[in-house]
């Protein structure tokens, strides 16, 4: 089975992280600027987990979840919000769309924990044909 996360930001150490959990095989990693991401998630985004990685130059990240959300809830969105945006974590807890919310700093295996159960909650919804509110 395929897993494919989407990573959105411009921050390169966000990237670095993910990619030193050692990739698997059946594992893509895309990383896009949030101009781009705004394209595909209008277009045909086809990814299992998105981490948007906060704030986002250009786009608020609460506007890309509103538009995206109800167009991919089987989509699984982390968001990574700075420990001193108190407003912005409550708003990414709250938030329907949001599957978890890290404080930054986020450590390496912090964010391929939280993957790591996006990646469980994927897999098992597409393995009994779950709809994602299930899930």
């Amino acid at each position: 089975m395929s897993f494919h996360i989407l990573l959105v930001g411009e921050k390169r150490i966000v990237r670095r992280q993910i990619g030193q959990g050692g990739q698997q095989d059946s594992v893509e990693i895309t990383g896009y600027s949030p101009d781009d991401a705004v394209r595909l998630v209008r277009g045909d985004l086809q990814s299992d987990v998105v981490v948007l990685d906060t704030p986002l130059p250009g786009i608020e990240w609460r506007e890309l979840l509103r538009h995206s959300g109800p167009l991919r809830p089987d989509t699984r969105f982390i968001v990574l919000v700075h420990e001193t945006e108190s407003e912005a974590a409550r708003e990414a807890e709250e938030n329907e769309h949001v599957y978890r919310m890290l404080l930054k700093p986020v450590t390496s295996a912090e964010l391929r924990e939280a993957i790591g159960t996006a990646k469980k909650s994927v897999e098992l919804r597409k393995r009994l044909a779950v709809p994602s509110t299930v899930v």
